[in-house]
């Protein structure tokens, strides 16, 4: 007999359909749910906007192995024509046009999806691709790879000749009326269809992309702006990511896909109303780099020393040096005064000695319960 909270969704593969049980995400709804209430900076076109253009454009690429700086991604975006690597501003700048074209049209739909992929996919097909590419969809086998080790065979995605129902089931699921419209079942809405994108493999690259702009199409759509910024917490955790979709393929239960998006989507909200806390106690701009030197300092765990934070920005960026990364990333949240150093260590990095930092008190003034987020450096 069916336990009552194994909700069976009207999509499959092989024609088993997928299913997830809600009492596992219950209280990770409530608690999304309940922090949101009062918090209205994230409920605004605005926000989503200002986290979509670049913050997101870079995630979204980080996920995929491209690791472009925000300076360098938002001087893309704004200068193309000084930049002679083509692929590299492609990926970037193709991502930006398709979110402007999903912040620009409502309608969803084959048609709509079709003129997105061209806009993500422009000039990043290889000739194969391109002249073996249906109308929609693609009309050969695609080989998925989730390892770097050549003894490790990939998966394969479904046939070609499933992929138009699979993708008639993807869109009916799509416009399918929620029995409740809060943050979390919007999300979680948005993630099923995320799941179910990449489990259908319509093309053969830039899937993952593609999937990830859908749910936030899908997002914007319903005016749920706040998850608009889940691409960040996948580019922390990549293996985790592609281990749950892959466990969900096989047998068929997105739980573990929905809880792990949910848990990670709760944090990146933690961060942003952290950073927001921190941006309105200062009289200061803050660029883009800042923002970013604050949200990597809010996910690194364990000390946070200049050599630390060197070493976590360069697992999400193409390597620098620690002077760069220091110039480039921290030394304007010390001359502003977020950032206040703390003692030296004895470890000396370029003939620089290493040293700890944490944020200025007062910074965040914790009126609102962040439990999964550290404020202060744990040598505190």
């Amino acid at each position: 007999m069916e336990k009552k909270d194994k909700i069976i969704l009207p999509l499959n593969i092989d024609q088993t359909n997928f299913f997830y049980r809600s009492s596992d995400l219950r209280s990770f709804q409530d608690e999304v749910n309940a922090f949101l209430e009062d918090i209205h900076f994230m409920k605004t076109r605005d926000f989503a906007y200002k986290v979509m253009f670049s913050q997101e454009v870079k995630s979204n690429n980080t996920i995929e192995g491209y690791l472009d700086d925000i300076t360098l991604v938002q001087n893309i975006i704004r200068h193309p024509s000084n930049v002679l690597n083509e692929e590299q501003k492609r990926r970037i700048l193709n991502l930006y046009q398709g979110y402007r074209y999903i912040a620009n049209q409502k309608d969803v739909n084959p048609e709509t999806l079709k003129e997105l992929y061209a806009i993500l996919s422009f000039h990043l097909l290889n000739d194969y691709e391109q002249a073996t590419m249906g109308e929609y969809y693609r009309q050969n086998p695609v080989y998925i790879y989730f390892s770097d080790r050549m003894d490790v065979e990939p998966d394969q995605g479904i046939d070609a000749t499933d992929i138009p129902e699979k993708m008639r089931q993807y869109f009916e699921f799509f416009h399918h009326s929620l029995s409740s419209y809060d943050q979390a079942s919007i999300y979680i809405h948005s993630q099923i269809l995320h799941f179910f994108f990449c489990a259908v493999h319509p093309y053969y690259d830039i899937n993952g992309r593609t999937s990830r702009t859908m749910s936030m199409w899908y997002l914007l759509n319903h005016e749920s702006y706040p998850f608009i910024i889940f691409n960040r917490a996948i580019q922390l955790d990549k293996s985790r990511y592609y281990k749950v979709i892959r466990e969900g393929k096989k047998y068929h239960n997105i739980t573990y896909f929905l809880k792990y998006m949910l848990q990670n989507g709760l944090v990146e909200l933690e961060k942003e109303y952290a950073m927001q806390e921190i941006a309105s106690s200062t009289t200061h701009h803050l660029s883009a780099a800042d923002y970013q030197a604050m949200y990597y300092i809010l996910s690194m765990k364990g000390n946070w020393t200049l050599a630390d934070f060197a070493t976590f920005y360069n697992r999400l960026n193409d390597k620098k040096s620690f002077s760069q990364i220091y110039h480039s990333m921290l030394e304007s949240l010390f001359d502003k005064g977020i950032l206040i150093p703390g003692e030296k260590t004895n470890r000396f990095i370029n003939e620089a000695q290493n040293q700890f930092f944490t944020f200025a008190p007062n910074k965040i003034e914790q009126d609102k319960e962040l439990p999964h987020l550290c404020l202060k450096n744990k040598r505190d």
